[in-house]
């Protein structure tokens, strides 16, 4: 689905509502428990995503990186944390809604990605992460990863196509199908949430029935 730029912008603020809400039920005692996110406790990967919207909130994209948002935040507890979001996405919002159509196109300060695309991944992050803190903790995915998932799946495909995957069709279970580049012979199906968690490396791709090169964060 194409959204428009208010639009997305606004899904983006309701993703990290919502995963306010979802931190702020997280107990003390799970806080660090390991998580599939390579040495990451659940507290490094939720400091992750609030330093993550602290960089948007101060225009500091790409001066810092995951493992300095997680030194940063050692032993900060879940309220803390959603304290941190709070705010920062307050601010993030408020830049985010200055931003027009021409802008929306341009380069941002995320590698490679225009600002669209540097909103999306945001998006996407912050999904992702929530369900790899629901993994840990042992709990279900979302019911329905909705817009979320589908916008994702398009995130994923334009970074597919950077890595020649320009002739794959994605057919995955009850989403649209998105065509990545021309020609589309090659088809991946099966169920979207696995196929997710393949393509950025939470699980390998051979698991999914995928070429192990669909993650799109391997270099």
């Amino acid at each position: 689905m194409a959204l428009t730029r208010a639009d997305t912008i606004e899904q983006l603020e309701g993703e990290w509502t919502t995963l306010e809400a979802f931190v702020r039920g997280i107990s003390d005692a799970d806080m660090d428990r390991p998580t599939r996110c390579e040495e990451w406790t659940v507290r490094g990967v939720t400091a992750h995503i609030v330093g993550g919207v602290l960089d948007v909130a101060s225009g500091t994209v790409g001066t810092t990186t995951g493992h300095q948002h997680v030194e940063d935040r050692p032993t900060h507890s879940p309220s803390q944390l959603a304290d941190e979001l709070h705010d920062g996405a307050q601010i993030a919002m408020k830049l985010l809604r200055t931003i027009d159509d021409r802008i929306w196109a341009q380069p941002s300060p995320f590698p490679g990605l225009t600002v669209r695309q540097g909103v999306e991944a945001l998006w996407l992050e912050s999904f992702l992460h929530e369900d790899d803190i629901r993994d840990a903790l042992g709990m279900t995915a979302r019911s329905s990863g909705g817009l979320a998932l589908e916008i994702s799946i398009r995130h994923v495909a334009e970074e597919m196509a950077k890595q020649a995957w320009n002739q794959t069709t994605l057919a995955l279970d009850g989403m649209p199908k998105v065509r990545i580049g021309p020609g589309g012979d090659s088809v991946i199906g099966g169920d979207p949430m696995r196929f997710l968690l393949a393509a950025t490396g939470r699980i390998e791709a051979e698991d999914v029935g995928l070429d192990p090169k669909v993650n799109i964060y391997r270099r």
